[in-house]
């Protein structure tokens, strides 16, 4: 259940971050930033490397569609 909460705010967070870039003219994409995210997530998690870098990603693809 933490899990879920802690997705929740994220996502809450989320929203407030769209707003700010709908009203400064902010893409909504950031590749570079993307890439970063998942090298760090891919250096820190070694024995699940796989399945936790998966999740992260459909963490940045929720994210996105949230912001749209």
């Amino acid at each position: 259940m933490k899990i879920a909460k802690l997705l929740i705010l994220r996502f809450y967070v989320v929203k407030q971050i769209s707003n700010y870039k709908q009203s400064n003219k902010v893409k909504i994409e950031d590749k570079k930033r993307e890439w970063e995210v998942i090298n760090n997530v891919k250096k820190h998690s070694k024995q699940y490397k796989i399945f936790i870098t998966k999740i992260f990603e459909t963490i940045i693809d929720c994210s996105k569609k949230i912001q749209r």
